[in-house]
């Protein structure tokens, strides 16, 4: 069995019930694709988009100041809740 989990593990199941019951096997394969590759696609599809790149790398340009603030912020609250529990 794979280390990889838990895609390791859903393809290693699918390829056993593919031997037991072929029906039910692939059925499993289609959830799996379904459900871990096909949102894969869609990002992919998403950031090949020339001009939804550009609109996305404009908007970092602006809001880099802010993303740093608060993520600064974030870090520090972070920091005092692990200092405390």
């Amino acid at each position: 069995m794979s280390s990889h989990a838990p895609a390791g593990r859903i393809l290693w199941c699918s390829a056993f019930f593919m031997t037991a019951q072929p029906v039910a096997g692939f059925g499993y394969l289609i959830l799996y694709n379904l459900i871990f590759v096909l949102p894969l696609i869609v990002i992919l599809l998403i950031a090949s988009d020339s001009t939804l790149l550009a609109k996305v790398q404009e908007w970092k340009k602006s809001k880099t100041r802010n993303m740093r603030l608060w993520g600064g912020i974030a870090m520090i609250v972070l920091g005092v809740i692990i200092f405390f529990l």
